[in-house]
């Protein structure tokens, strides 16, 4: 029985012990459970973010492989900016300024209204490769951007403002960058087509990139403004060079992101002057969802100076529900 002691001990140390040594296991177990399950996260994260990425590159290739072929043929025009119309569109306080002519001693419910039709049309057009050479590109825009009074009938159902903005654009495109798909430099000019003291327009050289992430593409935007020497007629201000103005509320450049998540694709794009004393700044949101093949429903929200040039000097609110025929992406 002696002999048998220690055995018996051995086996009540062993008993007692056993719930620490099965508790340790159980815990080096589940830590490494979590540590697979983080890394399978990590992974799936990483496939989602690349997919992402696919999807940009694969949709801005779709879109600089049709206008590859639009450039080779004759009389062929391809969207430029995005095209769309918003048929409704709130407007927070019109900027009554401009109507006051219309305006008299027996008629003074004249005003424009809280409603009206935002709508943009804009195609350019791929000069022949060979003048310059790939992957260099010339081409020819036209951007035309409508705000009509469509419901106001004591203004006849006018258009309130139209912008014209032809531009020259030359555009490298480059083919192993991990930081850029292209850079554009280009000459622009941007004006309501009035005369008089209605008249708003600014001339500028451009410069823009465009990059993909896995956040989606990426828009960077700076111009310098090419002053009006020439410009004789004084403005409100008196200063015959009213193009200062316009920069000091539309910015010295912009930034844009097209984000795209379940089918639907939300952009967003800021203006800023760069002013410590008097910054001002402006915001486009948008949202663009599928509606039938070749039509998407778009939602955009404004904030801030313009984006009338009529309006360049006055803050505004504007809501809009239409549709968008197409876009950069």
């Amino acid at each position: 029985m002696l002999l048998q002691r220690p055995t018996l001990f051995r086996s009540i140390f062993s008993l007692v012990l056993l719930p620490f040594f099965l508790g340790s296991a159980f815990v080096h177990a589940d830590s490494d459970i979590k540590q697979k399950e983080e890394l399978q996260l990590d992974s799936l994260q990483k496939i989602d973010s690349e997919t992402e990425t696919n999807w940009y590159k694969q949709r801005w290739k779709q879109k600089q492989q049709t206008e590859d072929i639009a450039g080779a043929l004759p009389f062929v025009l391809v969207p430029h900016q995005p095209n769309y119309i918003l048929p409704i569109t709130l407007i927070e306080k019109p900027n009554q300024q401009p109507i006051e002519y219309l305006r008299s001693k027996d008629n003074q419910d004249v005003d424009y209204q809280h409603v009206e039709i935002e709508m943009q049309m804009s195609v350019k057009y791929r000069f022949p490769v060979s003048w310059i050479g790939k992957p260099n590109y010339l081409e020819f825009g036209y951007t035309n951007r409508s705000y009509w009074q469509a419901y106001n009938g004591s203004i006849s159902y006018s258009f309130r403002e139209v912008i014209h903005q032809p531009e020259l654009m030359l555009t490298h495109e480059f083919q192993d960058s991990q930081w850029f798909e292209q850079v554009t430099l280009s000459a622009n000019h941007e004006s309501n087509g009035r005369d008089g003291k209605a008249s708003r327009s600014w001339n500028r050289i451009i410069l823009s990139t465009d990059s993909i992430t896995s956040a989606g593409l990426l828009n960077l935007r700076g111009w310098w403004r090419i002053p009006e020497f020439l410009r004789t007629e004084p403005t409100d201000t008196g200063d015959p060079d009213d193009s200062d103005m316009i920069q000091d509320y539309l910015g010295y450049g912009e930034i844009g992101l097209i984000h795209h998540r379940d089918n639907s694709k939300y952009s967003v794009k800021i203006n800023n002057n760069f002013s410590l004393a008097q910054n001002r700044s402006s915001i486009t949101l948008g949202w663009t969802f599928p509606l039938s093949r070749g039509l998407e429903g778009y939602v955009q929200y404004f904030n801030g100076y313009g984006p009338a040039l009529i309006d360049f000097n006055s803050h505004q609110h504007r809501l809009g529900f239409g549709f968008k025929l197409s876009d950069l992406l």
